[in-house]
């Protein structure tokens, strides 16, 4: 009986670290996505590019810009 719910709790102790794992990837992804559009933001500065809507060539509005710093759509 003891080594059965050794068995169990080991097998609740794997589901939660699987399930850690998880979120942690996710997290991981989310900061590489941010990171990433980081990046693209720096290169549309070095291009003189920044703030310019990627779809209309027109300027993104300064309020819109201070509030999301990584816009590329107004």
């Amino acid at each position: 009986l003891i080594a059965a719910e050794d068995a169990i709790d080991d097998i609740e102790d794997l589901a939660q670290l699987e399930f850690e794992n998880e979120r942690e990837k996710a997290a991981l992804k989310a900061l590489n996505d941010e990171l990433k559009e980081i990046n693209e933001a720096i290169r549309r500065i070095n291009e003189g590019r920044y703030g310019i809507d990627e779809k209309t060539g027109k300027p993104i509005p300064l309020l819109k810009l201070l509030k999301n710093p990584l816009l590329k759509h107004a």
